[in-house]
């Protein structure tokens, strides 16, 4: 991979950041979480919505970027994402619809 930077802004909605993100890295899924709550008892995340503007949720971001590079990892992109934003963030194989359902699924 050459040299790239991938740029996000307090300003910016999840979506926005989303779309920005899969130019990067299309077979890949960046997703938000709450650091504040948890949805249940167990201590699952909360998702946050694609429409949440992060300066709404995250008062002490900041605006930031990472280059890109061979040697990152995913968790290092998410831990520094996380360091700027100061929201839970997870990355993950991009699963589509097509690729879900064109295998046969059988419940015993």
């Amino acid at each position: 991979m050459k040299r790239q930077i991938f740029h996000f802004c307090c300003n910016d909605t999840i979506a926005e950041i989303q779309s920005s993100f899969s130019h990067f890295f299309p077979s890949l899924d960046i997703n938000f979480f709450s650091t504040n709550e948890k949805a249940h008892s167990n201590n699952d995340w909360v998702m946050l919505s694609p429409e949440v503007k992060i300066s709404d949720i995250s008062p002490y971001g900041q605006d930031g970027c990472i280059e890109l590079n061979d040697r990152i990892t995913l968790s290092d992109l998410e831990n520094s994402i996380h360091d700027h934003l100061k929201l839970h963030v997870e990355i993950s194989p991009h699963v589509s619809k097509q690729t879900f359902m064109s295998k046969p699924f059988f419940l015993l």
